[in-house]
């Protein structure tokens, strides 16, 4: 995993890979602003069904919601 600081307008990630919690914990961790996959080899598919990915969106919104209520806004 080699999860790279983005520039303005570098934002690629890889967002079925395996790892791409672990790069976004990296990122968390270090401050950065976001982050992009760019040439990392350590890619690896996920091999959940959609439906996983649907029950992940949902929780990736309720979460989203619960930190931007705390600034008075809503994702979704």
């Amino acid at each position: 995993m080699k999860p790279m600081r983005a520039s303005a307008g570098g934002w690629g990630r890889r967002v079925l890979c395996q790892h791409y919690g672990r790069c976004l914990d990296r990122t968390l961790t270090r401050g950065w602003p976001g982050f992009s996959c760019g040439d990392c080899g350590d890619y690896r598919k996920i091999g959940d069904p959609p439906e996983m990915w649907i029950e992940d969106a949902i929780k990736c919104v309720r979460l989203m919601n619960a930190v931007e209520s705390t600034r008075g806004r809503r994702v979704a």
